[in-house]
């Protein structure tokens, strides 16, 4: 999948990014068919209450409750995730590290999760 292939780009040049096209395909997979994924990985278990992450710009929610979800269904947001398609598929991979992320990345409001180093959330990943 795009992950992957970024996997091994990032080695090469870690300024990579997923383009466009790979972000909304591998995005749009993930709030439809493949989104079993997301359940798999999600470790929402920190999450104290629900928070629904809208990533702005886009029809998409990050979804934290007793499992973790990527959808587009309407539902009111606790948070608000500000930058590129690509980089909210990173952080639902658990490749948003300090290393590959844009200083104007931010998140708002109140998203109930465990935070990285670079003080982003770590949604998808293991504590």
């Amino acid at each position: 999948m795009a992950q992957h292939g970024w996997d091994v780009r990032v080695g090469i040049d870690p300024a990579a990014l997923l383009s466009e096209e790979s972000a909304a395909l591998v995005a749009e997979h993930l709030s439809t068919d493949l989104g079993f994924l997301i359940c798999f990985i999600g470790k929402p278990d920190g999450v104290g209450e629900a928070a629904v992450m809208e990533v702005a710009r886009t029809t998409y929610r990050i979804v934290l409750d007793d499992k973790a979800q990527f959808t587009t269904q309407a539902a009111a947001s606790t948070a608000t995730f500000t930058g590129p398609l690509e980089v909210a598929v990173r952080l639902l991979y658990g490749r948003l590290t300090p290393a590959h992320t844009a200083a104007d990345i931010e998140v708002k409001g109140q998203h109930h999760a465990r935070r990285s180093a670079n003080g982003l959330p770590r949604l998808l990943t293991a504590a």
